[in-house]
C-alpha cells in the first residue's frame, strides 16, 4: 500500500515538474521572440540613420538589407 501510495506522489511530482518546464519553456520562446524583434527593429532604425553614401562606402549586406526595407 506504502509503495503504490509512494509510486502516486512520485507521479505527481514528476508531472508537476513535466508541466513546469513546459511552461519555461514556453516563456523562454516567448522571451526569444520578442528580443529577436526588438533587435531587428534597432538594426533597421540605425540603418536608417546611416546616410547612403557611407552605405556604399563600407558595404555590409546586412544594411542594405535593412535600407531595403525601411525605404519603402
Amino acid at each position: 500500500m506504502d509503495a503504490m501510495l509512494s509510486n502516486s506522489v512520485l507521479a505527481e511530482k514528476v508531472m508537476y515538474r513535466l508541466s513546469m518546464l513546459a511552461h519555461e519553456k514556453i516563456e523562454r520562446s516567448r522571451t526569444n521572440s520578442t528580443l529577436r524583434l526588438f533587435s531587428k527593429k534597432n538594426r533597421i532604425a540605425e540603418a536608417s540613420k546611416i546616410d547612403v553614401p557611407a552605405v556604399k562606402a563600407c558595404p555590409s549586406w546586412r544594411t542594405k538589407a535593412a535600407l531595403k526595407t525601411t525605404k519603402k
